[in-house]
């Protein structure tokens, strides 16, 4: 999983929950200038392409290998490359 921001018009943010693979942080939701709306959230590449095919911006905020070391520092692992 990596971690991204999604920027889209509200009827389609409010499909976000119902795709497989996206783990939708509604407390991070933001309205945007012109009524869309941003949130972040965790997603596999076929989630993204999901959201990107229903029109929504995706910005990746951490690859899955910055997910994963962030994870492992957190537990005081060596981190993995």
């Amino acid at each position: 999983m990596q971690l991204v921001q999604i920027e889209g018009p509200t009827d389609v943010m409010r499909r976000l929950p119902g795709i497989e693979g996206l783990h939708v942080s509604r407390h991070s939701a933001r309205l945007q200038t012109g009524g869309r709306w941003q949130v972040s959230a965790y997603a596999t590449d076929d989630a993204v392409a999901a959201v990107q095919r229903d029109g929504c911006a995706v910005r990746v905020v951490m690859t899955h290998e910055e997910v994963q070391s962030a994870i492992a520092a957190g537990r005081g692992e060596a981190p993995t490359r």
